[in-house]
């Protein structure tokens, strides 16, 4: 069959085409390896979407539904069938399916279910549950080829200006149950990658794109610490960041890391306020927090934090004690995000679009700025 699988805009992000959309990517390879002919359109680069296909695929988180949705019923209005999928349709799957107009909902992970889902020719049940892919190396190396930007070079994966860089997942799940995290069962199962697996997707990327340098997207990366020792002590000429827990790190670990070439760890503190902390079921301490942040900084790891602003029952002096925590470790780099309701999350919300433009908020923009101001350039 001939599938076009769809990537919708993503106004949110200011680099979007960075981020190379790894789930369609994972599909896309699994759905080759069955035989079809596979086209990927990101509608970040491209407007056009072609015509005369068999399937168009569509992924969408909750950021990106309301175009997901007009995409859908755009295509419908010509007769075409279309699949969506992702986390915003795995946890509203009905209402997608009235939203979007579309053929078929997908939820859970979706690599096997699409293919069996083709091979069966059938057209007639309105959603695929296809919960989750237990066994990580039996899946196809993510199909990259299909996507027109793979490589960044503007330093936004902690990289030096101009080095190649791109993105990879080694695992998937998280087994903690953050208050404002989106929480599916399919999410909540981590499996992981083998250290020789994660070494031949990164020497297959490095042979066929002019990548030194790997951002790791994994929730957790160093959940697992036998395996990030093995991966580690395993020869490689390549730089990586990654995304981990506090409460996951060592300063054994952390010294492997840096000798393996990792350039940054980037952890998720949200809040300075033990109070706040609780209420997100965060799981941790303001004092495991600072003893990360020191840890890395002591290894000779650049270290980024995730702030979180706007937190339910979030006060002034809760606010200030985020504040104070930055100026205490002096990470090298700070993110703050807008609180968000997502859907999914023990919090609820259905994700309205108006939500994912936090800068229309002076409040934020304020307390962002004096996050800024507290770091030491």
């Amino acid at each position: 069959m001939n599938v076009c699988l769809v990537v919708p805009p993503q106004q949110q992000l200011h680099q979007p085409t960075a981020y190379v959309p790894l789930g369609l990517a994972y599909i896309g390879a699994v759905l080759e390896n069955d035989g079809h002919d596979v086209e990927v359109v990101d509608l970040n680069i491209s407007n056009y979407i072609p015509k005369y296909k068999d399937v168009y695929g569509i992924s969408t988180t909750s950021a990106t539904f309301a175009e997901a949705c007009r995409i859908s019923r755009r295509l419908r209005v010509s007769g075409d069938f279309v699949a969506v999928g992702g986390i915003h349709p795995s946890v509203y799957p009905y209402d997608t399916y009235k939203e979007s107009k579309c053929n078929v909902v997908f939820t859970g992970e979706a690599e096997y279910g699409f293919r069996d889902f083709l091979r069966s020719g059938s057209r007639s049940q309105w959603m695929v549950k296809c919960g989750y892919v237990e066994n990580l190396d039996g899946l196809p190396l993510p199909a990259r080829h299909l996507f027109q930007n793979v490589v960044d070079r503007s330093g936004i994966h902690g990289q030096e200006k101009g080095v190649g860089a791109t993105t990879i997942i080694s695992s998937r799940g998280c087994p903690y149950n953050c208050t404002f995290c989106t929480k599916i069962p399919q999410t909540s199962v981590t499996r992981f990658h083998s250290p020789s697996r994660m070494m031949a997707e990164a020497k297959h990327v490095m042979s066929n794109y002019d990548v030194s340098h790997f951002r790791f997207v994994d929730d957790i990366f160093t959940l697992n610490r036998e395996r990030i020792m093995k991966f580690c002590n395993t020869p490689h000429d390549f730089t990586f960041i990654c995304i981990t827990r506090a409460d996951s790190l060592d300063s054994e670990l952390l010294r492997n890391m840096e000798k393996a070439g990792c350039k940054e760890v980037h952890i998720g503190v949200e809040s300075g306020s033990q109070k706040i902390l609780n209420a997100m079921n965060k799981n941790t301490t303001v004092k495991t927090l600072e003893d990360g942040v020191s840890k890395i900084k002591h290894a000779g790891i650049k270290v980024k934090t995730y702030l979180m602003y706007g937190f339910p029952g979030e006060t002034d002096e809760d606010r200030q004690k985020t504040l104070d925590f930055v100026r205490r470790t002096q990470p090298d780099k700070a993110t703050v995000s807008k609180f968000m309701s997502l859907p999914g999350s023990a919090l609820g919300g259905r994700g309205d679009h108006h939500w994912f433009y936090p800068d229309e908020d002076e409040e934020y923009r304020e307390f962002k700025n004096r996050v800024d101001g507290l770091l030491r350039i």
